[in-house]
């Protein structure tokens, strides 16, 4: 994926993951500045809205995968690509709570 969106530039692939890295780190951070799920169903829309806002940003970093000459420098396509791991790692993490609050005691076990 990293050489896709550099279209064969090999430092800008480089850098790109280790910004996955980076932000990877950062998200699962991050996350743990969250409070605890008390009302799941509010943790759960807000999580969502996170995904829906990802959504637009996806599509471009398809699109600037997919086209035959780069959309964006490399600076922006770095300041595009950070916040978007960021976000995925911190959703990743608040949804695997998410999951494990939502469940009967008796299955909490086989969840985490």
């Amino acid at each position: 994926l990293a050489n896709v969106l550099a279209h064969g530039e090999f430092l800008l692939g480089q850098e790109i993951v280790l910004l996955k890295l980076l932000g990877d780190f950062v998200g699962r951070v991050l996350f743990f500045c969250l409070p605890t799920p008390r009302q799941l169903r509010l943790h759960l829309c807000l999580n969502w809205a996170v995904a829906a806002l990802r959504l637009p940003v996806w599509l471009v970093l398809v699109g600037h995968a997919l086209s035959k000459e780069p959309w964006f420098s490399d600076p922006v396509l770095l300041a595009i690509w950070l916040p978007f791991v960021v976000s995925a790692a911190f959703g990743g993490s608040w949804l695997q709570v998410l999951a494990i609050q939502a469940a009967d005691e008796h299955e909490k076990r086989a969840i985490a």
